[in-house]
């Protein structure tokens, strides 16, 4: 278990770092117009999130 979240945490790092560069490349795969904004918001949540499950996982 965490393993997939640390793979997870890196797919939505990674993202975040290319979105935050050319946010255009997530326009297809979103069907929407992405801004720095909302890439922030989307794959900066994700990684926050995730890096608490990693934590949570960690414990146990």
């Amino acid at each position: 278990m965490r393993n997939l979240l640390i793979y997870l945490f890196f797919v939505s790092f990674f993202g975040l770092v290319v979105g935050l560069i050319r946010p255009s490349s997530f326009d297809n795969i979103l069907k929407r117009k992405m801004t720095r904004e909302k890439i922030l918001v989307v794959f900066g949540a994700a990684s926050l999130i995730f890096f608490v499950l990693i934590g949570l996982a960690s414990r146990s």
